[in-house]
Parts: structure tokens; sequence; C-alpha cells
């Protein structure tokens, strides 16, 4: 469990610094800035996602796209042989995929 734990962390570490080198401040600036507007709007959520919240939840997306399971909630489960300590220690599922569900309906949107 320990040398999963580690490995979840390296994957996720990896993937961030690589997506660093294309993604750049203004536009992490631009995709969280949107989000909280359409979040504010939607939801009425007053608070808004920090950067620190987007980046956890970017580093999430990542390790879950090398670590698939056959349901995202999978990664929150209780079951060893599913669930992900480091997914589950970073952020709740629900803070997870509220903007999850936000970015998937921008998506949808735009391609109507």
């Amino acid at each position: 469990m320990a040398d999963q734990f580690q490995n979840s962390c390296d994957q996720s570490k990896l993937a961030w610094e690589l997506f660093t080198k294309f993604w750049t401040p203004e536009i992490h600036d631009h995709i969280r800035t949107c989000t909280n507007e359409k979040l504010k709007i939607r939801y009425n959520k007053q608070e808004a996602f920090t950067a620190a919240e987007f980046n956890t939840w970017f580093q999430i997306l990542m390790v879950m796209m090398v670590s698939p399971r056959s349901a995202m909630t999978d990664h929150w489960s209780n079951n060893p042989m599913f669930g992900n300590q480091f997914i589950k220690s970073m952020m709740t599922s629900d803070a997870w995929f509220e903007i999850y569900r936000e970015k998937r309906r921008k998506k949808i949107k735009s391609t109507l």
C-alpha cells in the first residue's frame, strides 16, 4: 500500500511538472477565473477556488488519467483495490466533481 501511495505521488509530481511546461500562468488564471464565474452564477457559490485548489484539481485529474478505473468515483473508494489514498488525501470527491461537472457542462455547450 505504501508503494502504491508513493507511486501515485511520483506520477502526480511528474505529470504536473510536464503540464506546467505547456500551461502558462496566464492560461491557469483564465481557466480558474472562468470556472469561478460559472460556479458563482450557476450555484451561487460565493467563495472562489484558489490557485492552489485548482492546481490540486488538475493534479488529481492527471493521476486519474494514468491510473484509470471503471468509474471515476472509484478513486475515492474505501475498497483498497480501487481507492487511491493519494487522491483521497488531496480533495474530497464532492469538491473535485463540482469543478468537473462545470468543466464538462462548458465543453458540451461549446460543441453544440
